[in-house]
């Protein structure tokens, strides 16, 4: 096969990963959450996103996966470039976030909701305040990997 194009195969794969990765995080930020959460209880929202994070998660895990290894593969193939280091450095980042929030963070607020659900709502607990403490963090968190996202796309269409 031509080297180059299986380069640009390989970019093409990186890309349509990238995208689909972007438009997971804009979909469940701006089209999911809004929609379950204002027509669900809070309870009931929270329990519905409970079950789609373990796959949303896993979902940008392996298109960062495929990213990293489509670019590391692209630049054995291709030689290496700068945007393209560049690129691979935004979505190295956006995968460590991915899997940090996947693997440390899900498990946590998970049982802190469990624990929130059966607490007495009229009560101000620990439980709460910690929910809400990693629930910010989670945020924080997801907010960094939309913005290394849309950073990510624009890098790569800069290094078409």
């Amino acid at each position: 096969m031509n080297l180059t194009l299986l380069a640009d195969i390989l970019a093409f794969v990186a890309h349509v990963a990238l995208t689909l990765w972007f438009g997971s995080i804009i979909c469940l930020a701006f089209v999911t959450a809004p929609a379950l959460f204002g027509n669900l209880s809070r309870v009931e929202a929270g329990r519905v996103m409970a079950m789609i994070f373990p796959g949303y998660y896993r979902f940008g895990a392996a298109c960062g996966a495929a990213i990293v290894l489509s670019a590391g593969l692209r630049t054995v193939v291709g030689g290496p470039s700068a945007l393209q280091g560049s690129v691979l450095v935004v979505v190295s980042a956006m995968l460590a976030l991915t899997i940090y929030a996947w693997k440390s963070l899900l498990p946590k607020l998970e049982q802190a909701r469990r624990r929130v659900e059966t607490a007495d709502p009229t009560e101000v607990t620990y439980d709460r305040t910690y929910f809400r403490q990693l629930h910010g963090h989670s945020m924080r968190i997801n907010i960094m990997i939309m913005v290394l996202g849309l950073l990510g796309l624009w890098v790569a269409w800069l290094s078409g």
